[in-house]
């Protein structure tokens, strides 16, 4: 199988960093940012996220959330996470609840969080809030008695029933009281790279995953291990297999600039992301992005390979920090901050020109070696319908200090 040489104009061939592929499921670990304390896991169970810095001055303090609550996995729920109590004629009384991932150990912000019943005049009656920053949601003047509650966050959903206690509060923010998401709400694929794991990511958020292996036998492209037939190859040239998925991961690597010219690639990625469901790609992985829909993101250069292997998008220097800004107001108040680092550790990456239209820019930052400012992290929907492609220039877990591992947990619930 011919091996695609990509002629960069800027940058070096094939050098996005070192490879580690292999069984990566339960390693979610990050790579450490030198100057950052780093994650100290979660002392009790308060349910809030106070380590969020205002400024990134080369280290994040972390995230200081709960580490109690491992046994408890979210679902749904048959009965109730609290005891029944005595309900009186049209008495009222409260929820309090957090959104959070399946491990329990990261909250879940701006989700839609609603209860729903009949009250004592038998009269069916719903009530919507929305989680904060901390995942935090609360509702009052419940009618008593046994309720519905249904949770949404983009593609994830969760619903329990609770009872609500007459002129008391109905509390599920405590240890083993948690509803978080199941680790198996959402079908999620993840396909591999050469460079990238954003599947570590996943792992530390508890969630279940297919993992696709992007050459045969594993191995990198450096190693030379061809594309065609492998597990990934199969999963986007057959369009009832990706469709079984709902959110569909891509790594950075070499071969999908190959992979991408095969048959039915473009063709499958457009009819899955038309259909509602969602895709997430970075660095190299840009072609996935850039082939079905040209329009949304103009990369420097030329935006396509073409199928000699000439031309593609100028490449950043690896190496360097970028000054990130985000502009996207529910990111940065999920982060604590507006300004940060981003640490391209690893390079070359692709580099982003401007956006079109309604592709909605998350991260920008002022790169240097342009002079401009450019997108760092952008989405788009292709039409109002559809669902999400998300895209950042940057590697997910291979430089991600605390800054950008919770950047990416908040990225991966809005799929």
């Amino acid at each position: 199988m011919r091996r695609l040489q990509v002629m960069l104009l800027v940058g070096m061939l094939g050098a996005c960093g070192s490879s580690e592929n292999g069984s990566r499921k339960g390693d979610s670990t990050p790579d450490a940012d030198s100057a950052q304390t780093g994650d100290t896991g979660d002392t009790g169970d308060t349910g809030t996220d106070t380590g969020a810095a205002t400024t990134d001055t080369g280290g994040d303090t972390g995230d200081t959330g709960d580490t109690g609550d491992t046994g408890d996995s979210g679902g749904t729920n048959t009965g109730s996470p609290n005891p029944p109590g005595d309900c009186g004629a049209c008495e009222l009384g409260s929820i309090k609840g957090v959104v959070c991932s399946p491990n329990a150990q990261v909250f879940v912000n701006d989700a839609t969080v609603v209860v729903s019943g009949v009250d004592c005049n038998g009269d069916s009656f719903e009530l919507t809030t929305q989680s904060d920053f901390e995942g935090f949601y609360e509702f009052t003047d419940v009618p008593c008695g046994t309720q519905q509650v249904n949770v949404d966050k983009g593609s994830y959903h969760h619903d329990y029933k609770i009872v609500v206690p007459a002129g008391g509060v109905a509390d599920v923010t405590a240890v083993g009281k948690k509803q978080c998401f199941k680790a198996t709400s959402v079908k999620l694929a993840v396909i591999g790279g050469d460079w990238d794991e954003i599947e570590k990511i996943l792992d530390g958020l508890g969630f279940s995953y297919d993992f696709y292996d992007l050459y045969n036998g594993g191995g990198n492209w450096d190693e030379g291990n061809d594309y065609y037939g492998s597990p990934a190859h199969d999963l986007l040239t057959d369009k009832a297999k990706l469709m079984q998925y709902t959110v569909l991961f891509i790594n950075c690597g070499g071969a999908h600039l190959d992979l991408v010219e095969e048959l039915d690639v473009v063709p499958n990625l457009k009819a899955f992301v038309e259909a509602g469901k969602s895709l997430y790609a970075s660095d190299w992985a840009f072609v996935y992005t850039e082939w079905p829909w040209p329009d949304p993101i103009d990369f420097y250069g030329t935006d396509k390979t073409n199928s000699m292997g000439f031309g593609g998008p100028i490449v950043l220097n690896g190496f360097q920090q970028v000054g990130g800004t985000i502009k996207d107001p529910a990111m940065a108040e999920y982060l604590g901050k507006s300004v940060f680092t981003v640490h391209y550790d690893l390079g070359p990456l692709v580099a982003v020109e401007a956006t079109v239209g309604d592709t909605v820019e998350h991260v920008i930052g002022l790169v240097q070696q342009f002079g401009t400012v450019q997108p760092l992290v952008m989405s788009f929907r292709p039409t109002p319908t559809a669902g999400k492609v998300l895209y950042t220039n940057f590697h997910n877990d291979a430089q991600a200090n605390k800054t950008i591992e919770k950047l990416l947990n908040y990225m991966v619930f809005t799929l």
